[in-house]
């Protein structure tokens, strides 16, 4: 497990930096935030990393942030596990199509997948591992 801090309200760079002298050796990721980002730019930042969050079509933002030279796209996506298993199946690969190229996915639920038929969660999990592989 990596210990990540997140940076989004600090009255200045320096003052961040403070923070991160006294804390270098029990963090793993240093998450600059928006409010961060807005006040400083970029110009620190030894990696970029965008976090998606509630972008409607995930694979035309995905591309125009890739062209902006960043080093890892995160995107935070939902399906409906309540539908049939090959309407699962569908989202996981519609997903993986959308989100893979250049560096591949991470699949991860949330708590609320307990709410969902088990045979939908098994669909999930083995239609991404199966349709999701690099060698194919």
């Amino acid at each position: 497990m990596k210990l990540q801090l997140a940076l989004d309200h600090f009255d200045s760079i320096q003052q961040a930096i403070s923070l991160l002298v006294e804390v270098v050796d029990l963090v793993d990721i240093v998450e600059v935030g928006t409010p961060m980002i807005i006040q400083e730019g970029v110009n620190f930042a030894k990696q970029i990393m965008v976090d998606l969050i509630s972008v409607s079509d995930i694979q035309t933002r995905s591309s125009e942030v890739d062209a902006l030279g960043v080093d890892y796209i995160c995107a935070h996506t939902a399906f409906d596990m309540q539908g049939t298993e090959e309407e699962i199946r569908a989202e996981v690969r519609q997903r993986i199509d959308a989100l893979a190229p250049g560096g591949g996915y991470v699949l991860s639920t949330c708590n609320v997948i307990v709410n969902a038929p088990p045979e939908n969660i098994v669909a999930m999990f083995d239609e991404a591992r199966t349709y999701g592989r690099h060698d194919k």
